[in-house]
């Protein structure tokens, strides 16, 4: 590793004070150098070189997985894997540009806030119309470009499964719900017996909304903390509304 270190340095650093700074001969040095490398250090700097090209060639963009499929296109690298293909990159100070997509949270829950029970309990049945509602949030990406989103929330109705109402709005603020659930309301004008089941975010559990739900004497149900099945039927994470 010393010599290794030496022979990368040696035009910006005099081989002698090298050696000496490094606890080594100059005469060991210059043996390493006529030394013939062993197969393994001939594989170990054709890997490098491989995978140095790769990278440059897709403008810093590949990480080692991409680099390993490329190489493999190649009929190059045979026997290298994922791991082998990344420590060399680390040995080269390579990394991807790309970083990972950022997903907004819609399910932010208020800790001051009780919950309601799970009146629901994953009975997704309906026996007729306007007798289960189902809301939840979702996030669409725009054409403004990357981190720029909209928020979407539906009301379901488990009979007919259908949308019943919607609203849009750059913000996740209680408004977005409260308009959604205004427009079902006004549009299906639900007798009693309704049970409106949603998540634990902090929007569902705001006083605002639930005075409202409590106006119109309906049955609030929430799902249990952390049991995603317990919504699922909605769907609004997965894209499965239509």
């Amino acid at each position: 590793m010393r010599y290794q270190w030496i022979q990368r340095h040696r035009d910006t650093f005099p081989v002698a004070a090298m050696c000496r700074v490094l606890a080594v001969s100059d005469s060991g040095y210059y043996g390493w150098l006529r030394r013939k490398p062993s197969p393994r250090a001939k594989r170990t700097q054709a890997i490098r070189q491989q995978v140095r090209e790769v990278f440059e060639q897709s403008q810093g963009i590949y990480g080692s997985r991409k680099i390993v499929e490329m190489l493999e296109k190649r009929d190059q690298l045979e026997s290298a894997c994922r791991n082998t293909v990344a420590k060399a990159m680390k040995h080269l100070g390579l990394r991807s540009c790309v970083a990972k997509a950022f997903k907004p949270t819609t399910t932010q829950a208020d800790p001051t806030k009780t919950p309601a029970s799970n009146v629901l309990d994953q009975d997704f049945q309906a026996h007729r119309p306007d007798q289960k509602w189902v809301t939840d949030i979702t996030y669409l990406p725009t054409a403004q470009g990357p981190g720029k989103w909209i928020y979407l929330a539906v009301v379901l109705d488990l009979f007919s499964r259908k949308i019943v109402g919607w609203a849009i709005d750059t913000s996740l603020a209680t408004g977005l719900v409260t308009q959604a659930l205004r427009q079902a309301v006004e549009s299906r004008r639900p007798g009693p017996g309704l049970i409106h089941h949603s998540d634990r975010g902090c929007q569902y559990t705001s006083d605002r909304y639930r005075s409202i739900l409590r106006g119109l004497g309906v049955t609030v149900s929430m799902s249990r903390k952390g049991c995603c099945y317990d919504n699922a039927v909605c769907g609004g994470s997965s894209g499965r509304w239509s």
